[in-house]
């Protein structure tokens, strides 16, 4: 009898670790999926940020460059621009202003344009973070620099 409580105790004790094993490895089989879902989301959400950020800086380069070219020569407007990461290089161009950035699954361009004759020059570092970026009229046109 005294060997029939060991083994009902040692048979206890490997069902509880079993039951422990099981518990365990579906909390994982849930839990992995949903830590890859939610960082593929993460990324698609900062993403669309960025893109979102990229528009806003965009458009507020072209109202001031429309802006200081109705106004005519010597015009100067100075504005404070956050660029976010992931941005490689901004372009300015005649009528376009060119923005190529990095997502996490490729490389896109964020391009505005102007029917106005602009003919805009200038470059903005591609830096992360705050710029303060002058836009002047010119007798030529427009020119958009980064200020130090």
């Amino acid at each position: 009898m005294v060997s029939g409580r060991g083994e009902r105790r040692s048979s206890a004790r490997a069902q509880i670790s079993m039951e422990y094993l099981a518990v365990v490895g579906v909390s994982l089989v849930l839990l992995i999926p949903m830590i890859l879902i939610f960082y593929q989301q993460s990324g698609s959400l900062r993403d669309d940020i960025n893109a979102a950020q990229l528009e806003k800086v965009g458009l507020e380069l072209m109202d001031a460059a429309e802006e200081v070219y109705y106004l005519g020569p010597p015009t100067q407007k100075y504005l404070l621009l956050h660029l976010p990461g992931q941005v490689n290089t901004v372009t300015i161009n005649q009528q376009e202003i060119l923005i190529n950035y990095t997502t996490t699954s490729s490389t896109r361009y964020y391009s505005l344009f102007t029917d106005l004759p602009l003919n805009m020059s200038g470059a903005i570092d591609a830096f992360q973070g705050q710029h303060k970026v002058s836009i002047q009229a010119t007798d030529t046109g427009v020119n958009i620099s980064d200020v130090s």
